[in-house]
Protein backbone atom coordinates (compact mmCIF):
# COMPACT_ATOMS: atom_id res chain seq x y z
CA UNK A 1 0.00 0.00 0.00
CA UNK A 2 1.49 3.33 -1.01
CA UNK A 3 1.39 6.41 1.13
CA UNK A 4 -1.24 9.03 0.43
CA UNK A 5 1.26 11.72 -0.55
CA UNK A 6 2.58 9.42 -3.31
CA UNK A 7 -0.87 9.17 -4.84
CA UNK A 8 -1.11 10.80 -8.32
CA UNK A 9 -4.22 12.72 -7.31
CA UNK A 10 -2.43 14.31 -4.36
CA UNK A 11 0.59 15.16 -6.52
CA UNK A 12 -1.75 16.84 -9.02
CA UNK A 13 -3.38 18.89 -6.23
CA UNK A 14 0.02 20.03 -4.95
CA UNK A 15 1.09 21.43 -8.32
CA UNK A 16 0.85 25.22 -8.56
CA UNK A 17 -1.95 26.50 -10.72
CA UNK A 18 -0.45 28.68 -13.40
CA UNK A 19 -2.58 31.66 -14.27
CA UNK A 20 -1.82 32.35 -17.92
CA UNK A 21 -4.26 35.26 -17.94
CA UNK A 22 -2.24 37.17 -15.36
CA UNK A 23 -0.34 40.31 -16.27
CA UNK A 24 1.61 40.09 -13.04
CA UNK A 25 5.34 40.59 -13.45
CA UNK A 26 6.20 39.02 -10.08
CA UNK A 27 4.79 35.54 -10.52
CA UNK A 28 2.53 33.54 -12.76
CA UNK A 29 1.41 31.29 -9.91
CA UNK A 30 -2.18 31.80 -8.86
CA UNK A 31 -2.44 32.36 -5.12
CA UNK A 32 -5.93 33.48 -4.05
CA UNK A 33 -4.75 34.51 -0.59
CA UNK A 34 -2.51 37.27 -1.92
CA UNK A 35 -4.26 38.47 -5.08
CA UNK A 36 -5.68 41.93 -4.50
CA UNK A 37 -8.96 41.16 -6.28
CA UNK A 38 -9.70 38.52 -3.64
CA UNK A 39 -9.24 40.83 -0.68
CA UNK A 40 -12.09 42.74 0.90
CA UNK A 41 -11.24 46.39 1.35
CA UNK A 42 -13.25 47.44 4.39
CA UNK A 43 -11.78 50.93 4.39
CA UNK A 44 -13.28 51.63 0.96
CA UNK A 45 -16.66 50.00 1.56
CA UNK A 46 -19.61 52.20 2.48
CA UNK A 47 -20.92 51.23 5.90
CA UNK A 48 -24.63 50.99 6.55
CA UNK A 49 -25.94 53.74 8.87
CA UNK A 50 -27.77 51.22 11.07
CA UNK A 51 -24.55 49.30 11.69
CA UNK A 52 -22.53 52.41 12.46
CA UNK A 53 -25.27 53.71 14.77
CA UNK A 54 -25.44 50.38 16.58
CA UNK A 55 -21.66 50.31 16.88
CA UNK A 56 -21.55 53.81 18.35
CA UNK A 57 -24.25 52.90 20.86
CA UNK A 58 -22.40 49.75 21.94
CA UNK A 59 -19.17 51.74 22.32
CA UNK A 60 -20.93 54.38 24.45
CA UNK A 61 -22.45 51.80 26.80
CA UNK A 62 -19.16 49.87 27.01
CA UNK A 63 -17.19 53.01 27.89
CA UNK A 64 -19.86 54.03 30.42
CA UNK A 65 -19.20 50.73 32.17
CA UNK A 66 -15.47 51.52 32.11
CA UNK A 67 -14.54 48.46 30.05
CA UNK A 68 -11.95 48.14 27.33
CA UNK A 69 -12.86 46.25 24.16
CA UNK A 70 -10.70 43.38 25.35
CA UNK A 71 -12.30 43.18 28.80
CA UNK A 72 -15.81 43.51 27.36
CA UNK A 73 -15.14 40.84 24.74
CA UNK A 74 -13.83 38.47 27.41
CA UNK A 75 -16.91 39.12 29.54
CA UNK A 76 -19.20 38.37 26.59
CA UNK A 77 -17.20 35.40 25.34
CA UNK A 78 -16.59 37.06 21.97
CA UNK A 79 -13.38 37.97 20.18
CA UNK A 80 -11.90 41.43 20.75
CA UNK A 81 -11.51 42.07 17.02
CA UNK A 82 -15.17 41.15 16.48
CA UNK A 83 -16.25 43.73 19.07
CA UNK A 84 -14.01 46.33 17.40
CA UNK A 85 -15.53 45.55 14.00
CA UNK A 86 -19.04 45.90 15.42
CA UNK A 87 -18.20 49.24 17.01
CA UNK A 88 -16.79 50.52 13.70
CA UNK A 89 -19.92 49.37 11.85
CA UNK A 90 -18.01 46.82 9.77
CA UNK A 91 -19.83 43.73 11.04
CA UNK A 92 -23.44 42.70 10.51
CA UNK A 93 -24.21 41.25 13.93
CA UNK A 94 -26.32 38.13 14.39
CA UNK A 95 -29.30 38.38 16.73
CA UNK A 96 -27.81 35.89 19.19
CA UNK A 97 -24.62 37.94 19.41
CA UNK A 98 -26.72 41.07 19.99
CA UNK A 99 -28.38 39.29 22.91
CA UNK A 100 -24.96 38.40 24.36
CA UNK A 101 -23.73 41.98 23.90
CA UNK A 102 -26.86 43.48 25.49
CA UNK A 103 -26.48 41.12 28.45
CA UNK A 104 -22.80 42.11 28.75
CA UNK A 105 -23.81 45.78 28.75
CA UNK A 106 -26.49 45.03 31.34
CA UNK A 107 -29.26 46.52 29.18
CA UNK A 108 -32.21 45.06 27.30
CA UNK A 109 -32.06 44.41 23.57
CA UNK A 110 -34.90 46.87 23.06
CA UNK A 111 -32.85 49.58 24.77
CA UNK A 112 -29.83 48.70 22.66
CA UNK A 113 -31.80 48.82 19.40
CA UNK A 114 -34.22 51.67 20.10
CA UNK A 115 -34.10 54.76 17.87
CA UNK A 116 -31.42 53.53 15.51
Amino acid sequence: MRKQRDCPEVRELNKPYVNFQSNSSKSDTYRPWNDSHHQTKLHTMKRHPLLTGLGQRIREYRKARGLSQEAFAAECGLDRTYIGGIERGERNVAILNLAVIAQGLEISMSELLSDL
